[in-house]
């Protein structure tokens, strides 16, 4: 980053806290957008800055750090989230105010003074798997169209900040933001909110493994081009005459064991 040099926090022969530094530093300035200029209206939303802010953080790894160290970020946050909900249950990112009057939880997660700070880390990060599959659902850049009208128009308001009915700009609630999703993308999405915002609970999948047998496609590539030929699967390993179609080698024939690794079907 080159607003602020890790080299004022270690020297710089150090290179192990590199990368746990700038990531410290990525989620700071971005925390100084959604945390710090648009806040939370309530404590109920927030959770959404915190997301956001954690989003953004993890797509400055993807490009400083590569899409390993990115998705190994996101496999330790899944993991972390289906193994507290599979302990201690379901989190639920926003829950309703006017529900009922306790939750089937083992904590209280509407007041800031009864929520768990366990429930409280594991639902932030829930939170930033939720931004994440709305990203993949909108686009990347309809997404990002929201963040910058979210950030435009409380800009344009802070200028104003002496006028009080201005202030409402600078915060947000879960409402207002998924209303600005739907006037800016024009995308209508009830059926995600239910499911991952105001209701909790994670997907579960059961796979078995199915033997494939039957034809299988097998492209060669020669010096005349590439061409395809058709083998029929039998078995974990199957032997093939494959015929050559190269000048000079017509006629020939290359024999081949294939190794077919059966694939796994749900």
């Amino acid at each position: 980053m080159t607003i602020f040099s890790i080299n004022t926090l270690h020297h710089k022969k150090i290179i192990d806290a590199v990368q746990e530094c700038r990531q410290l530093l990525a989620l700071g300035v971005s925390q100084q957008f959604f945390g710090c200029f648009i806040s939370p209206s309530h404590f109920l939303d927030w959770w959404l800055v915190r997301s956001l802010s954690r989003f953004i953080t993890l797509l400055y790894i993807e490009k400083i750090f590569g899409s390993s160290e990115y998705l190994f970020q996101i496999k330790k946050l899944l993991n972390t989230v289906c193994d507290y909900e599979s302990q201690w249950g379901k989190i639920i990112l926003r829950p309703h105010s006017d529900g009922p009057a306790r939750l089937n939880l083992h904590c209280e997660p509407r007041s800031e003074h009864t929520c768990s700070p366990l429930y409280a880390e594991i639902m932030v990060k829930k939170g930033h798997l939720a931004m994440r599959m709305l990203s993949k659902r909108l686009g990347h850049e309809p997404y990002f169209q929201v963040l910058h009208k979210i950030l435009s128009v409380g800009q344009q308001m802070a200028e104003r900040r002496d006028r009080p009915a201005t202030w409402t700009h600078l915060v947000v609630t879960t409402e207002t933001f998924f209303r600005t999703v739907t006037s800016v993308t024009g995308q209508e999405i009830p059926t995600f909110m239910e499911q991952w915002i105001y209701n909790g609970g994670h997907a579960s999948f059961r796979v078995r493994e199915q033997k494939y047998v039957g034809p299988l496609t097998v492209l060669v590539q020669e010096l005349d081009g590439s061409f395809s030929h058709t083998v029929q699967i039998d078995g974990d390993i199957s032997r093939a005459d494959l015929q050559c179609h190269s000048k000079g080698r017509r006629q020939k024939k290359v024999s081949a064991d294939i190794w077919f690794i059966q694939p796994y079907q749900s």
